[in-house]
């Protein structure tokens, strides 16, 4: 018989901070009621209520909307690229260290219409998700590995593809009800379709011409299951699925996500972690259950490990800049973008490979004080933020910035 494989348990919040709907009577409308309804949820008579083997108690991985790219409000989002973000860092940052807590990045994609509670489908409409990148890595010194976009398609695919390891995003499940009407009117089988997806806890590389089948594209896809919400409630069939390909010697990951405009911290102990935990007491005793952030899972059960952030030099030549990296990187490269302070502009830059490990940055026509950003996951997702500063403009004179946190000009 083989050894039975290890269940990582892991808990996504789904961060979109308060919101502000008549037509719902459960949703928290302020900051204060989103914070008081997470608190209880940091101490330890909640966290190591369902500690596993080693002792760890349950961790939470956070999803960070950026709301950026609407114009109306309909239902009073905190709009700004920074604001979820910079608040679960800033009002909850000792408690995220203390528990190993980790930040993500979820990506609502804006529609033509640009109102801020419509799913946006056309992925050329814009490239806000560029833009969002350009902002986390010169505002903040952050790039995310792993990344949930609920309206994903193959453009999408394609685009996670390029810089992210991590796609926890397949939301496939026998019991969703996609004949739901979400928040802009939509049923759920417009907004969103993982119905050709595996649906039982596998992970994948995904298709390049699917990114619901298996391929030989280089991401990996994750399956994500609401816990309790219009378009599925978790159920034990669901989690016992898990155990068996555990037994047959497996490593699995396993996500239920919550969001935080609703009370729901007990609902993930009653729907999710306590039936998991007492099944595996009651029916499979054998199998190792480990609570873990989204990262750590991703890397235990694709057989990747916790590698040094990758390293850089920059070389400057008349025509551009040479970056070479101590190893080969995920993806098609670094990630490169540009800020000028005198007008505001946030632009990403493409790059070209030179053998395995290095790339040329052709000059950007910049003006002015500019910031240079420079970011890359390694294979196993490690991850380096570099940005330097012109004041004049002239890229060869960079500089680079220390702090852990610039804010830049008029950025929320």
């Amino acid at each position: 018989m083989n050894k039975p494989g290890t269940i990582y348990v892991t808990v996504s919040i789904n961060a979109m901070g308060p919101v502000v709907d008549p037509r719902h009577d459960d949703l928290l409308n302020n900051w204060d009621d989103v914070d008081a309804a997470l608190r209880p949820a940091m101490r330890d008579g909640y966290r190591m209520r369902h500690a596993d083997d080693v002792g760890r108690g349950t961790v939470f991985s956070f999803s960070c909307v950026s709301w950026s790219g609407f114009d109306s409000n309909p239902v009073e989002r905190d709009f700004g690229y920074h604001t979820i973000f910079d608040h679960y860092r800033d009002h909850f940052g000792e408690e995220l260290e203390r528990w190993g807590d980790t930040l993500y990045w979820m990506y609502n994609h804006p529609a033509p219409s640009k109102v801020g509670n419509e799913w946006g489908l056309d992925w050329y409409d814009n490239a806000q998700y560029l833009d969002i990148l350009n902002h986390f890595i010169l505002d903040r010194a952050f790039f995310p590995n792993a990344v949930q976009v609920p309206t994903e398609t193959n453009d999408c695919s394609h685009m996670i593809e390029q810089w992210l390891p991590f796609d926890i995003g397949n939301r496939n499940s026998l019991f969703n009800v996609l004949d739901s009407i979400n928040q802009d009117g939509k049923k759920t089988s417009d907004v969103f379709d993982w119905r050709k997806a595996p649906y039982d806890w596998s992970h994948y590389r995904p298709s390049r011409e699917d990114y619901r089948r298996p391929g030989d594209m280089r991401h990996h896809v994750f399956r994500i299951v609401d816990i309790k919400s219009i378009i599925n409630v978790m159920r034990p069939e669901d989690l016992r699925q898990a155990f068996f390909k555990a037994l047959r010697g497996e490593d699995v990951m396993v996500c239920g996500y919550e969001h935080d405009f609703r009370d729901r911290y007990e609902t993930i102990q009653e729907l999710y972690l306590g039936p998991l935990f007492e099944m595996r007491q009651r029916e499979f005793p054998d199998v190792p259950l480990r609570n873990a952030t989204v990262q750590e899972a991703a890397r235990a059960v694709t057989g990747r490990s916790d590698s040094p952030a990758p390293q850089l030099s920059i070389s400057p030549f008349a025509e551009g800049f040479l970056i070479r990296w101590d190893r080969r990187l995920f993806g098609a490269g670094p990630y490169v973008c540009t800020l000028e302070h005198d007008n505001g502009r946030y632009r990403h830059w493409p790059v070209s490979q030179i053998g395995e490990t290095g790339w040329f940055l052709p000059v950007p026509p910049v003006q002015g004080k500019t910031w240079l950003g420079i970011a890359a996951h390694d294979e196993n997702g490690s991850t380096t933020v570099w940005r330097g500063e012109s004041a004049t403009g002239d890229l060869a004179q960079l500089q680079p910035l220390s702090e852990k946190k610039v804010p830049s000009p008029n950025v929320r």
